[in-house]
C-alpha cells in the first residue's frame, strides 16, 4: 500500500470523488430548486447513470485496448471541460431541464470511462493478496470524499453561489488529470488487433458459463435498482417533505458517507470472519431495513442515521463483489468480463432512477423508499446460492471460442 504508483491513483481517485461529491449535492439541488418536480430530478439521475448501461459492455474492451492511465487522464480532462462549461452556464442563466440532462449524460459517459479504467489499472499496481485492502482503501477514501466532504462543501457553497460547486468540481478534475499523467505508459495492454466484438463475446461467453457470477450480477442489479429507488428523490424528501435546509441535505449525505467509510475499512475483515455469504446477506439486510425506516420517518435526523447504515451496507457489498471477481479472473479477461458483469448488475441504476420519479408522481414521495427496502430484503433469498463463491475458485475455462 506504500507503492508510489498506487498512491497517485488513490490521490487522483480521491480528488475526482471529492468533485463528484460536490456535484452530488449541487446537481439535484439545482434541479429541485429549478423545477421542484420528482420527474425532473429522476430524469437527471437517469441521464447520469444511463451511460453505464450503454457503455459498460464495450467499456472493458476499450480499456483493454488502450493505456488505462491515458484513458484516466483524457476522461479527467473531458469532465473538467464539461463541468466547467456547466458552471459558466449556471453563472449566466439557470439552464433548462434539457441542458441539464444532456450535460449529465456526457459527464456520465466520461465518468464511466474513468471508473472502468481505474478499476482495471488497480490490479496492475498491487499484488493479488493486497486487492482487498486496496479496494477497501479506495472505497473508504472515495466514499469519504464523494459523500462526506463533497456534499457538505457542495451544499454550503451552493448557498453562496449556485455556480460555485461546479467550478470547484472542474478544478478537482484537472488536479486528478495531473496526478495520473505520470502513470501513462506504466501498464500493459492486450493485443490491439483483437476485434472489439470478439473480445466482448469472450466476456459474454465466460459469464454465461459461470452460474455463480451470473447470479451475483443479477443480485447486484436488483440491489442497485432498489437503492436507486430510495436515493434518487432524497433531496426532495429532505428539503421538501421534511422541510430541511440545503445544509441538512448535505449533512444527510455526509452521514451516509461515514457509514461507507466504516464499511470500506471493515469489509475485508467481515469476509474473513463471517464468510462471503454472511457478509453479503448482512449488507443487504442493513440496506433494506434502512430504506424502510427512511420511508416512514418524519425526522431529518433519523433519515441521516439510516443513510449511515445504508452507506455501510452498500460499500460492504461493493467491496466483496469487486474483489471477488478480480481475484478469480485472469488479467486479460478482467475488464471485458467485468463490463458484461456491470451491464447486468448496474442496469438497475437508471431503471431505479426512472421508476422512482414515476412511482412518486402517481403515488407519494415516500413510496419509492418503501419499495426499495422491500426489494433489498427479498434479494437476500439469492445469498444461499452464492455460498459456493466463498470456496476456492475453480479453474477458469477459456472463453476465446470462434
Amino acid at each position: 500500500m506504500s507503492d508510489p504508483w498506487f498512491s497517485r491513483l488513490w490521490a487522483a481517485s480521491t480528488a475526482t470523488m471529492l468533485g463528484d461529491g460536490i456535484r452530488v449535492a449541487g446537481l439535484p439541488l439545482l434541479t429541485a430548486a429549478s423545477t421542484g418536480s420528482p420527474t425532473a430530478v429522476s430524469l437527471v439521475a437517469v441521464a447520469v447513470h444511463l451511460p453505464w448501461l450503454l457503455f459498460s459492455l464495450f467499456g472493458g474492451v476499450l480499456v483493454d485496448r488502450f493505456d488505462r492511465a491515458r484513458l484516466l487522464w483524457l476522461s479527467g480532462v473531458a469532465q473538467a471541460v464539461l463541468v466547467g462549461g456547466l458552471a459558466v452556464l449556471v453563472h449566466r442563466h439557470p439552464p433548462g431541464l434539457v441542458t441539464l440532462v444532456v450535460l449529465a449524460a456526457l459527464l456520465g459517459c466520461a465518468g464511466t470511462v474513468h471508473l472502468t479504467a481505474s478499476g482495471a489499472l488497480l490490479p496492475e499496481l498491487v499484488e493479488a493478496d493486497e486487492l482487498d485492502r486496496a479496494h477497501g482503501r479506495l472505497q473508504g477514501s472515495q466514499v469519504a470524499a464523494r459523500q462526506l466532504l463533497g456534499p457538505l462543501l457542495g451544499a454550503v457553497v451552493f448557498g453562496f453561489a449556485v455556480w460555485l460547486p461546479f467550478a470547484i468540481d472542474a478544478a478537482l478534475f484537472l488536479l486528478a488529470a495531473v496526478l495520473v499523467r505520470p502513470l501513462v505508459g506504466s501498464n500493459d495492454r492486450t493485443r490491439a488487433e483483437d476485434r472489439v466484438f470478439a473480445e466482448t463475446r469472450s466476456g459474454v461467453l465466460w459469464l454465461s458459463r459461470h452460474k455463480g457470477f451470473r447470479l451475483l450480477a443479477v443480485g447486484l442489479g436488483v440491489a442497485a435498482l432498489a437503492l436507486q429507488l430510495g436515493t434518487t428523490l432524497l433531496v426532495l424528501l429532505v428539503t421538501g417533505t421534511l422541510r430541511g435546509s440545503v445544509a441538512a441535505f448535505g449533512i444527510v449525505l455526509a452521514v451516509g458517507a461515514v457509514g461507507g467509510v466504516v464499511g470500506g475499512v471493515t469489509a475485508g475483515r467481515l469476509r474473513a470472519r463471517l464468510g462471503l455469504a454472511a457478509a453479503l446477506s448482512g449488507a443487504l439486510l442493513v440496506m433494506g431495513v434502512s430504506l424502510l425506516v427512511v420511508g416512514v420517518s418524519g425526522s431529518v435526523a433519523v433519515v441521516a442515521v439510516m443513510c449511515g447504515f445504508g452507506g455501510f451496507g452498500a460499500v460492504v457489498w461493493t467491496v466483496q463483489a469487486s474483489a471477488l471477481w478480480q481475484r478469480v479472473l485472469p488479467r486479460t479477461l478482467r475488464t471485458r468480463v467485468g463490463g458484461v458483469y456491470r451491464l447486468i448488475g448496474w442496469a438497475g441504476v437508471p431503471v431505479g432512477a426512472a421508476l422512482s420519479g414515476a412511482l412518486a408522481t402517481v403515488t407519494t414521495l415516500r413510496v419509492p423508499f418503501l419499495v426499495g427496502g422491500v426489494l433489498l430484503l427479498l434479494t437476500t433469498a439469492l445469498v444461499p446460492a452464492l455460498a459456493r463463491l466463498d470456496a476456492t475458485p475453480t479453474p477458469v475455462p477459456n472463453p476465446q471460442l470462434n
